[in-house]
């Protein structure tokens, strides 16, 4: 199994810092991961201080005010083709 370098989302995160500096933008993170949203959708078994927000949900919900301007770094994993496809 490959698992993407832990750096790569977060290499872009100093560029919009540093672009947004002193003009009062909030720049925030956050996890969409899916073992995230699994453990935001399963409270019930956790602590108060191990629960998290669905913020995938939250992202989507953001995303319909004029107000938001949401930057993803996407990471895909490698490419891989289905042995029973023609393409």
């Amino acid at each position: 199994m490959t698992r993407r370098p832990p750096w790569r989302p977060l290499s872009l995160l100093p560029i919009v810092q540093a672009f947004t500096k002193g003009t009062g933008v909030l720049v925030e993170t956050r996890d969409i991961s899916l073992a995230g949203r699994i453990i935001s959708n399963f409270p019930e078994s956790l602590t108060e201080a191990q629960r998290i927000p669905d913020n995938l949900t939250l992202l989507g919900e953001l995303a319909q005010s004029p107000e938001a301007n949401i930057i993803t770094s996407w990471v895909r994993g490698p490419q891989t083709r289905n042995p029973t496809s023609r393409a």
